[in-house]
């Protein structure tokens, strides 16, 4: 391990104060004849103020019906909530950073910032002119926080931000690059995409496609076709209604349905995959893995061994499909309550 990785963050700050007052010679109203204790506060100080969300623009615009909104920005987050009947309000927040090398790289000039009305749609964007970066310079993020009416439809994309989404009624379509994405209380389909984050949803009623490369996928109490993928994280779903399609390349599934109106197909290649449904009278069974178990299983015409079960429960119908490389495959049919 690098011993640098190691120093301690007010040895830093100590470092850069001790460096501040050298180079000012003592002569800055704000430090000087301040002791080496209040020289490190300031120091700290200024730097976590010029590194925090300000507000930097905020409109309010009158609507009087279901709202499009159309968000993008460029390293911030998103979070769109919920308020009043009547307006949508969009505040944009911009996080300077700070390095006494490069001070800090904030000219309005160098972005694009349209936060507009037409009709009930509105957009919010933020995009650098130039992608040249300055070396030794900080570059500002740009986050919009947004209420809006219950009735509306989104289209929200950041680079390297979050996204949170919570209480509307219509679809929802998010992407960013870095962050994590999180939506609650929505009635309406989902299209949720992230390269490097965790995917969070809870109470949805509606399809879902929902895609991570390297975060895990959480689902609680929805509803719909569900399809969620991730390539290295772990799935759990619990309190399902609908039908699910659930795929990982490197951990475990875990879920519970409530109902099943479709296929369900649980795969991974590396982790265990678990499953409590109700008992179905009529279903295709197909699971495999290092060992296979199967609780309360009647009514099967096929093949039962060890590591595969694979046949007919009734007269067939819907698919259940579990499947792993490396680990073990749990299902069990509850019975009627």
């Amino acid at each position: 391990m690098n011993k640098e990785n190691l120093v301690p963050k007010r040895a830093i700050v100590s470092s850069i104060a001790i460096l501040i007052i050298l180079i000012m010679g003592f002569e800055s109203p704000v430090f000087a004849g301040k002791s080496s204790t209040e020289t490190k506060n300031k120091v700290e100080s200024f730097l976590e103020s010029s590194a925090s969300d300000k507000t930097y623009q905020e409109e309010r615009f009158t609507v009087d019906g279901p709202v499009k909104l159309d968000v993008s920005t460029s390293g911030g987050h998103i979070t769109v909530k919920e308020g009043k009947a009547d307006e949508v309000h969009v505040r944009l927040l911009v996080k300077t950073g700070y390095s006494l090398w490069g001070g800090s790289d904030f000219d309005p000039d160098d972005y694009k910032i349209v936060i507009a009305q037409n009709g009930n749609e509105i957009t919010a964007l933020v995009e650098r002119k130039s992608s040249g970066k300055k070396w030794g310079k900080n570059h500002p993020s740009f986050s919009f926080e947004i209420t809006s009416p219950a009735e509306t439809t989104s289209s929200l994309r950041t680079s390297g931000g979050h996204i949170t989404i919570q209480g509307f009624r219509g679809d929802q379509q998010v992407r960013t690059s870095g962050g994590h994405i999180s939506l609650d209380k929505i009635w309406g389909d989902v299209d949720a995409r992230t390269s490097g984050g965790h995917i969070k949803i809870s109470y949805l009623e509606g399809s879902l496609d929902a895609r991570t490369s390297g975060g895990h996928i959480n689902l609680v109490n929805t509803t719909g076709n569900l399809n969620v993928r991730t390539s290295g994280g772990h799935i759990n779903a619990h309190d399902i209604s609908g039908s699910l399609e659930a795929r990982t390349s490197g951990g475990n599934i875990q879920c519970t349905l409530q109902e099943l109106t479709n296929d369900l197909i649980l795969k991974t290649s590396g982790g265990n995959v678990s499953a409590s449904i109700p008992r179905l009278s009529h279903y295709e069974l197909d699971l495999s893995g290092s060992a296979v178990n199967v609780d309360n299983l009647n009514n099967f015409n096929g093949s039962s061994q060890r590591n595969r079960v694979k046949g007919t429960v009734g007269n067939g119908g819907r698919m259940i499909e579990m499947s792993t490389s490396g680990g073990r495959v749990s299902l069990t049919l509850n019975p009627e309550v």
